[in-house]
């Protein structure tokens, strides 16, 4: 029984090191990745604003509707 835990614990502390190795060598090439992805998302919204400033629009028109009724 001792054996079997220190070998699940021996597992879990080489799996968290190799874990932590593997985010420490990967994490400028996820930077990158989501830097990169974030620019491209910003450029490709870009086309969205109309849209979204009808939206505003549209609610903001029926949110005076409704408020002058109640008024």
């Amino acid at each position: 029984m001792i054996t079997r835990v220190l070998r699940l614990l021996f597992s879990g502390a080489l799996f968290g090191a190799g874990y932590a190795l593997g985010r420490l060598l990967l994490m400028p090439l996820m930077l990158t990745a989501l830097a990169g992805a974030g620019w491209a998302f910003g450029w490709s919204s870009l086309h969205h604003v109309q849209f979204l400033q009808g939206v505003q629009h549209v609610v903001f028109s029926l949110h005076a509707m409704l408020m002058h009724r109640v008024g």
